[in-house]
Protein backbone atom coordinates (compact mmCIF):
# COMPACT_ATOMS: atom_id res chain seq x y z
CA UNK A 1 0.00 0.00 0.00
CA UNK A 2 2.74 2.22 0.37
CA UNK A 3 4.18 2.02 -2.67
CA UNK A 4 0.26 2.15 -4.21
CA UNK A 5 0.45 5.48 -2.12
CA UNK A 6 3.71 6.94 -3.92
CA UNK A 7 2.38 6.04 -7.15
CA UNK A 8 -1.39 7.25 -7.06
CA UNK A 9 0.20 10.73 -5.21
CA UNK A 10 2.60 11.55 -7.69
CA UNK A 11 -0.25 10.71 -10.59
CA UNK A 12 -2.47 13.46 -8.27
CA UNK A 13 -0.10 15.83 -8.34
CA UNK A 14 1.22 15.78 -12.19
CA UNK A 15 -2.87 16.04 -12.67
CA UNK A 16 -3.33 18.98 -10.10
CA UNK A 17 -0.43 20.87 -12.33
CA UNK A 18 -2.25 19.86 -15.91
CA UNK A 19 -5.55 20.96 -13.90
CA UNK A 20 -3.73 24.33 -13.22
CA UNK A 21 -2.45 25.10 -16.68
CA UNK A 22 -5.63 24.44 -18.50
CA UNK A 23 -7.66 26.45 -16.56
CA UNK A 24 -5.39 29.74 -16.82
CA UNK A 25 -4.92 29.13 -20.68
CA UNK A 26 -7.82 28.06 -21.48
CA UNK A 27 -10.13 29.44 -18.76
CA UNK A 28 -12.10 32.09 -20.91
CA UNK A 29 -12.78 29.40 -23.95
CA UNK A 30 -14.81 26.66 -21.61
CA UNK A 31 -12.50 25.83 -18.93
CA UNK A 32 -14.66 27.67 -15.98
CA UNK A 33 -17.30 24.78 -16.76
CA UNK A 34 -15.22 22.03 -15.79
CA UNK A 35 -14.20 23.96 -12.74
CA UNK A 36 -17.30 25.20 -11.84
CA UNK A 37 -18.75 21.64 -12.22
CA UNK A 38 -16.05 18.98 -10.83
CA UNK A 39 -16.30 19.78 -7.30
CA UNK A 40 -20.08 19.56 -7.79
CA UNK A 41 -19.65 16.37 -9.00
CA UNK A 42 -17.11 15.47 -6.65
CA UNK A 43 -19.38 15.93 -3.49
CA UNK A 44 -22.14 14.19 -5.94
CA UNK A 45 -20.31 10.87 -6.39
CA UNK A 46 -19.20 11.51 -2.56
CA UNK A 47 -22.22 11.70 -1.04
CA UNK A 48 -23.27 8.75 -3.45
CA UNK A 49 -20.98 6.54 -2.21
CA UNK A 50 -21.69 7.36 1.61
CA UNK A 51 -25.31 6.73 1.09
CA UNK A 52 -24.37 2.93 -0.40
CA UNK A 53 -22.16 1.99 2.23
CA UNK A 54 -24.94 3.26 4.93
CA UNK A 55 -27.49 0.89 2.68
CA UNK A 56 -24.85 -1.98 2.65
CA UNK A 57 -24.34 -1.73 6.67
CA UNK A 58 -28.01 -1.31 7.23
CA UNK A 59 -28.52 -4.76 5.31
CA UNK A 60 -26.08 -6.55 6.16
CA UNK A 61 -26.49 -5.83 10.26
CA UNK A 62 -27.26 -8.63 12.30
CA UNK A 63 -27.66 -11.40 9.31
CA UNK A 64 -27.24 -14.38 10.95
CA UNK A 65 -29.86 -13.70 13.89
CA UNK A 66 -32.41 -12.61 11.63
CA UNK A 67 -31.70 -15.83 9.18
CA UNK A 68 -32.42 -17.89 12.44
CA UNK A 69 -35.12 -16.52 14.05
CA UNK A 70 -37.95 -18.15 15.09
CA UNK A 71 -40.85 -18.18 12.88
CA UNK A 72 -44.18 -16.55 14.36
CA UNK A 73 -46.72 -19.10 15.31
CA UNK A 74 -49.76 -17.65 13.33
CA UNK A 75 -49.82 -16.73 9.68
CA UNK A 76 -52.87 -14.44 8.56
CA UNK A 77 -53.85 -13.57 4.99
CA UNK A 78 -55.62 -9.90 4.61
CA UNK A 79 -57.24 -10.00 0.97
CA UNK A 80 -57.79 -6.06 0.42
CA UNK A 81 -60.90 -5.69 -1.87
CA UNK A 82 -63.17 -2.67 -2.73
CA UNK A 83 -65.78 -4.77 -4.92
CA UNK A 84 -65.99 -7.93 -5.93
CA UNK A 85 -64.33 -8.19 -9.35
CA UNK A 86 -62.24 -11.05 -11.11
CA UNK A 87 -59.22 -9.53 -9.94
CA UNK A 88 -60.60 -9.64 -6.10
CA UNK A 89 -61.56 -13.15 -7.23
CA UNK A 90 -57.55 -14.24 -8.44
CA UNK A 91 -56.17 -12.56 -4.86
CA UNK A 92 -58.71 -14.48 -2.59
CA UNK A 93 -57.61 -17.36 -4.99
CA UNK A 94 -54.04 -16.72 -4.09
CA UNK A 95 -55.03 -16.49 -0.54
CA UNK A 96 -56.12 -19.90 -0.65
CA UNK A 97 -53.08 -21.13 -2.29
CA UNK A 98 -50.83 -20.19 0.38
CA UNK A 99 -52.78 -21.96 2.82
CA UNK A 100 -52.48 -19.85 6.02
CA UNK A 101 -54.15 -20.41 9.55
CA UNK A 102 -56.35 -17.96 8.63
CA UNK A 103 -57.71 -15.83 5.45
CA UNK A 104 -60.52 -13.51 5.79
CA UNK A 105 -61.50 -10.80 3.14
CA UNK A 106 -61.46 -7.17 4.52
CA UNK A 107 -63.50 -4.21 2.98
CA UNK A 108 -63.13 -0.86 4.20
CA UNK A 109 -66.38 0.73 4.40
CA UNK A 110 -66.60 4.16 2.49
CA UNK A 111 -69.78 3.87 0.92
CA UNK A 112 -72.74 1.68 3.34
CA UNK A 113 -74.63 1.40 0.13
CA UNK A 114 -71.60 -0.49 -1.57
CA UNK A 115 -70.48 -2.39 1.32
CA UNK A 116 -73.96 -4.20 1.66
CA UNK A 117 -74.08 -4.67 -2.02
CA UNK A 118 -70.49 -6.37 -1.48
CA UNK A 119 -72.11 -8.65 0.81
CA UNK A 120 -74.93 -9.69 -0.95
CA UNK A 121 -72.80 -10.65 -3.69
CA UNK A 122 -70.78 -12.04 -1.50
CA UNK A 123 -73.39 -14.48 -0.22
CA UNK A 124 -74.89 -14.98 -3.71
CA UNK A 125 -71.77 -16.42 -5.22
CA UNK A 126 -70.69 -18.90 -2.78
CA UNK A 127 -67.96 -17.43 -1.32
CA UNK A 128 -69.13 -17.77 2.45
CA UNK A 129 -66.84 -20.32 3.36
CA UNK A 130 -63.86 -17.36 3.29
CA UNK A 131 -65.44 -14.42 5.81
CA UNK A 132 -65.77 -10.79 4.22
CA UNK A 133 -65.01 -7.97 7.24
CA UNK A 134 -66.59 -4.69 6.83
CA UNK A 135 -64.31 -2.37 8.06
CA UNK A 136 -66.19 1.15 8.78
CA UNK A 137 -63.81 4.13 7.26
CA UNK A 138 -65.72 6.93 7.43
CA UNK A 139 -62.83 9.21 7.25
CA UNK A 140 -62.20 7.61 4.12
CA UNK A 141 -58.42 7.48 4.72
CA UNK A 142 -58.35 3.78 3.67
CA UNK A 143 -54.50 4.21 4.31
CA UNK A 144 -54.72 4.64 8.20
CA UNK A 145 -57.73 2.00 8.38
CA UNK A 146 -55.44 -0.62 6.51
CA UNK A 147 -52.61 0.08 8.89
CA UNK A 148 -54.79 -0.63 11.96
CA UNK A 149 -56.77 -3.63 10.22
CA UNK A 150 -53.08 -5.10 9.89
CA UNK A 151 -51.61 -3.77 13.41
CA UNK A 152 -54.62 -5.42 15.41
CA UNK A 153 -53.08 -8.62 13.79
CA UNK A 154 -49.62 -8.19 15.15
CA UNK A 155 -50.95 -7.31 18.85
CA UNK A 156 -49.75 -10.84 20.41
CA UNK A 157 -46.80 -10.49 19.06
CA UNK A 158 -46.74 -14.13 17.33
CA UNK A 159 -48.64 -13.18 13.89
CA UNK A 160 -47.46 -13.04 10.75
CA UNK A 161 -49.85 -11.21 8.30
CA UNK A 162 -49.26 -10.70 4.60
CA UNK A 163 -51.62 -8.61 2.56
CA UNK A 164 -53.09 -9.47 -0.72
CA UNK A 165 -53.76 -6.63 -3.04
CA UNK A 166 -55.60 -6.99 -6.59
CA UNK A 167 -53.49 -5.17 -8.81
CA UNK A 168 -55.04 -4.50 -11.83
CA UNK A 169 -53.27 -3.73 -14.90
CA UNK A 170 -54.16 -1.59 -17.20
CA UNK A 171 -52.42 -1.10 -20.87
CA UNK A 172 -52.59 2.49 -21.68
CA UNK A 173 -50.98 4.91 -19.86
CA UNK A 174 -54.40 7.21 -20.09
CA UNK A 175 -55.72 4.53 -18.13
CA UNK A 176 -53.38 4.82 -15.44
CA UNK A 177 -53.97 8.43 -14.80
CA UNK A 178 -57.32 7.67 -14.30
CA UNK A 179 -57.10 5.43 -11.15
CA UNK A 180 -56.08 6.54 -8.19
CA UNK A 181 -52.59 5.46 -6.18
CA UNK A 182 -54.20 4.30 -2.92
CA UNK A 183 -52.59 0.44 -3.31
CA UNK A 184 -49.18 1.89 -3.75
CA UNK A 185 -49.92 3.86 -1.03
CA UNK A 186 -51.21 1.28 1.14
CA UNK A 187 -48.08 -1.04 0.26
CA UNK A 188 -45.89 2.03 1.32
CA UNK A 189 -47.49 1.92 4.80
CA UNK A 190 -48.62 -1.39 5.64
CA UNK A 191 -45.29 -2.64 5.13
CA UNK A 192 -43.26 -0.46 7.58
CA UNK A 193 -44.90 -2.93 10.64
CA UNK A 194 -43.05 -4.91 11.77
CA UNK A 195 -44.02 -8.58 10.48
CA UNK A 196 -46.24 -7.15 8.16
CA UNK A 197 -46.08 -8.04 4.27
CA UNK A 198 -47.51 -6.96 1.42
CA UNK A 199 -48.25 -8.49 -1.91
CA UNK A 200 -49.60 -7.32 -5.18
CA UNK A 201 -51.53 -9.59 -7.16
CA UNK A 202 -51.46 -9.07 -11.00
CA UNK A 203 -54.40 -8.83 -12.93
CA UNK A 204 -54.05 -8.08 -16.74
CA UNK A 205 -57.06 -6.37 -18.51
CA UNK A 206 -58.29 -6.52 -21.97
CA UNK A 207 -56.44 -10.52 -21.64
CA UNK A 208 -59.22 -11.76 -23.05
CA UNK A 209 -59.19 -10.02 -26.17
CA UNK A 210 -54.70 -10.04 -26.24
CA UNK A 211 -53.02 -13.14 -28.00
CA UNK A 212 -51.91 -16.09 -25.88
CA UNK A 213 -47.96 -15.88 -25.66
CA UNK A 214 -46.61 -19.08 -26.49
CA UNK A 215 -44.14 -20.32 -24.03
CA UNK A 216 -41.69 -23.51 -24.36
CA UNK A 217 -41.24 -25.52 -21.42
CA UNK A 218 -38.56 -27.63 -21.65
CA UNK A 219 -39.58 -31.78 -21.98
CA UNK A 220 -39.40 -32.92 -18.76
CA UNK A 221 -37.89 -36.80 -18.77
CA UNK A 222 -39.88 -39.76 -19.23
CA UNK A 223 -41.94 -41.08 -15.80
CA UNK A 224 -39.85 -44.10 -14.52
CA UNK A 225 -40.09 -47.64 -16.14
CA UNK A 226 -39.71 -50.84 -14.57
CA UNK A 227 -35.93 -52.38 -15.17
CA UNK A 228 -34.43 -55.50 -15.52
CA UNK A 229 -32.08 -56.67 -12.72
CA UNK A 230 -28.31 -55.66 -14.43
CA UNK A 231 -29.55 -52.37 -15.37
CA UNK A 232 -29.27 -53.20 -19.13
CA UNK A 233 -33.08 -52.80 -20.29
CA UNK A 234 -35.68 -50.39 -19.28
CA UNK A 235 -38.50 -52.70 -19.86
CA UNK A 236 -39.38 -52.30 -23.47
CA UNK A 237 -36.07 -54.04 -24.87
CA UNK A 238 -34.08 -51.02 -25.62
CA UNK A 239 -30.75 -51.13 -24.52
CA UNK A 240 -29.12 -49.15 -22.36
CA UNK A 241 -28.33 -45.14 -24.01
CA UNK A 242 -25.23 -43.83 -23.17
CA UNK A 243 -23.82 -46.92 -21.19
CA UNK A 244 -21.20 -47.24 -24.55
CA UNK A 245 -20.02 -43.10 -23.47
CA UNK A 246 -21.83 -41.54 -25.83
CA UNK A 247 -23.62 -38.37 -24.98
CA UNK A 248 -27.73 -38.75 -24.88
CA UNK A 249 -29.93 -36.16 -24.96
CA UNK A 250 -31.69 -35.36 -21.68
CA UNK A 251 -35.29 -36.89 -22.83
CA UNK A 252 -34.11 -39.67 -24.21
CA UNK A 253 -32.97 -41.15 -20.68
CA UNK A 254 -35.30 -43.76 -18.88
CA UNK A 255 -35.01 -45.11 -15.69
CA UNK A 256 -32.18 -46.41 -14.22
CA UNK A 257 -30.10 -46.05 -17.41
CA UNK A 258 -26.32 -45.33 -16.75
CA UNK A 259 -25.64 -43.09 -19.35
CA UNK A 260 -23.93 -39.71 -20.06
CA UNK A 261 -26.02 -36.54 -20.33
CA UNK A 262 -24.89 -32.91 -21.08
CA UNK A 263 -26.40 -29.43 -20.92
CA UNK A 264 -26.60 -25.75 -19.07
CA UNK A 265 -27.21 -25.37 -15.28
CA UNK A 266 -30.28 -23.87 -14.80
CA UNK A 267 -30.85 -23.58 -11.14
CA UNK A 268 -28.36 -24.78 -8.11
CA UNK A 269 -29.75 -25.80 -4.52
CA UNK A 270 -27.89 -25.93 -1.54
CA UNK A 271 -28.87 -27.07 1.20
CA UNK A 272 -28.83 -29.56 4.15
CA UNK A 273 -30.78 -32.83 4.49
CA UNK A 274 -31.15 -34.13 7.95
CA UNK A 275 -27.50 -33.11 8.83
CA UNK A 276 -25.69 -34.01 5.64
CA UNK A 277 -25.08 -30.89 3.09
CA UNK A 278 -26.26 -31.71 -0.46
CA UNK A 279 -25.98 -29.45 -3.61
CA UNK A 280 -28.38 -29.89 -6.25
CA UNK A 281 -28.73 -28.82 -9.43
CA UNK A 282 -31.30 -29.15 -12.48
CA UNK A 283 -29.08 -30.04 -15.79
CA UNK A 284 -31.07 -28.97 -18.93
CA UNK A 285 -30.83 -29.34 -22.42
CA UNK A 286 -32.90 -28.87 -25.77
CA UNK A 287 -35.12 -32.04 -25.13
CA UNK A 288 -35.41 -31.77 -21.15
CA UNK A 289 -33.59 -31.60 -17.80
CA UNK A 290 -32.62 -34.05 -14.80
CA UNK A 291 -31.48 -33.00 -11.34
CA UNK A 292 -28.06 -33.77 -10.66
CA UNK A 293 -27.13 -34.51 -6.89
CA UNK A 294 -23.97 -34.12 -5.22
CA UNK A 295 -24.47 -36.14 -1.54
CA UNK A 296 -22.00 -34.43 1.21
CA UNK A 297 -20.78 -31.57 0.15
CA UNK A 298 -22.08 -27.79 -0.32
CA UNK A 299 -19.22 -26.76 -3.29
CA UNK A 300 -18.30 -28.55 -6.23
CA UNK A 301 -15.88 -26.36 -8.32
CA UNK A 302 -17.04 -25.25 -11.45
CA UNK A 303 -20.64 -26.11 -10.71
CA UNK A 304 -22.35 -22.65 -10.80
CA UNK A 305 -25.23 -21.62 -12.98
CA UNK A 306 -25.16 -21.33 -16.79
CA UNK A 307 -22.30 -23.38 -16.65
CA UNK A 308 -22.03 -26.06 -19.08
CA UNK A 309 -21.68 -29.91 -18.04
CA UNK A 310 -21.25 -33.37 -19.60
CA UNK A 311 -22.17 -35.93 -16.79
CA UNK A 312 -22.37 -39.73 -16.28
CA UNK A 313 -24.33 -42.02 -13.86
CA UNK A 314 -27.37 -43.61 -13.30
CA UNK A 315 -30.66 -41.70 -13.58
CA UNK A 316 -32.56 -43.03 -10.05
CA UNK A 317 -34.63 -41.15 -8.00
CA UNK A 318 -34.00 -38.27 -5.42
CA UNK A 319 -37.06 -37.31 -3.25
CA UNK A 320 -39.64 -37.69 -5.39
CA UNK A 321 -37.57 -36.28 -8.35
CA UNK A 322 -35.57 -37.72 -10.94
CA UNK A 323 -31.75 -37.51 -10.70
CA UNK A 324 -28.34 -38.84 -10.88
CA UNK A 325 -26.58 -38.92 -7.85
CA UNK A 326 -22.77 -37.67 -7.31
CA UNK A 327 -21.88 -38.53 -11.00
CA UNK A 328 -18.47 -38.47 -12.63
CA UNK A 329 -18.69 -34.59 -14.42
CA UNK A 330 -16.85 -32.99 -17.01
CA UNK A 331 -17.21 -28.88 -17.07
CA UNK A 332 -17.50 -27.64 -20.64
CA UNK A 333 -16.64 -24.21 -22.51
CA UNK A 334 -19.68 -22.28 -22.44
Amino acid sequence: WKFGLVVNGMGAVVSLIVDVVIAITKFTHGAWVIIALVPVMVVFLVRLARQYELEAQQLEHDVPDAVAAPIMRRHVVLVFVDRLDLAAARAIQYGRVVMPDELRVVHFAIDQHAADQLAEEWLAHGTSNVPLDLVECPDRRITRAAVEAVARELTDGQTEVSVLLPDRKYRGVWHRILHDQTADEIVREVSRLPHANVTAVPFHLDTSRAEPTEITVPVAVPAPAPATVDGSSNGNGRVDPGADGHVRAIGSVGWRQHTTVEGRIRTLRVQRMRGTATLECVLEDETGAASIVFLGRTLVPGIEVGARVRVRGTLGQHHGRLAILNPEYELLPR
